[in-house]
């Protein structure tokens, strides 16, 4: 073998690493969907079609959250800025004082808007369990 052909040989070897490649091997590390790509792939059929329909809901449901926190916030500013007009509390102690209420009466609100939701489907249910019973008494 000439000393070239020897070079062309090593140089080969050295740029594509096991030495030239006369058949086409494709992509070493993936073959086929794997099991993440079947997870993803069923994953897809199931979460996206539940969460196109569950996204207008969740935006009136955002829309009246943000409604609400806004209203919230305008309020406890205009509580801040009478106390600090008023001398009662210096800013930040005010601000931290009427975010602390804020918050508070926010929680209080929700909780008791999820018993009062809570109360009248169960109420709704006994009623109409009670009906039930009248009608197979008769």
């Amino acid at each position: 073998m000439a000393k070239s052909q020897r070079g062309k040989r090593q140089w080969i070897s050295r740029q594509y690493g096991r030495g030239p490649i006369t058949v086409f091997r494709g992509a070493p590390l993936q073959r086929g969907h794997g099991i993440f790509g079947t997870l993803l792939r069923t994953l897809g059929r199931v979460a996206v079609p539940v969460l196109k329909r569950a996204a207008p809901i969740a935006k009136k449901v955002a829309v009246r959250a943000a409604k609400s926190a806004a209203k919230r916030t305008a309020k406890a500013g205009i509580k801040v800025l009478e106390d600090v007009v008023t001398k009662q509390n210096t800013l930040k102690g005010a601000v931290k004082q009427r975010a602390q209420e804020a918050a508070l009466n926010a929680a209080m609100d929700a909780i008791n808007k999820t018993k009062a939701s809570t109360k009248g489907n169960t109420s709704t249910r006994q009623a109409k369990s009670k009906q039930r019973q009248k009608k197979e008494t008769y």
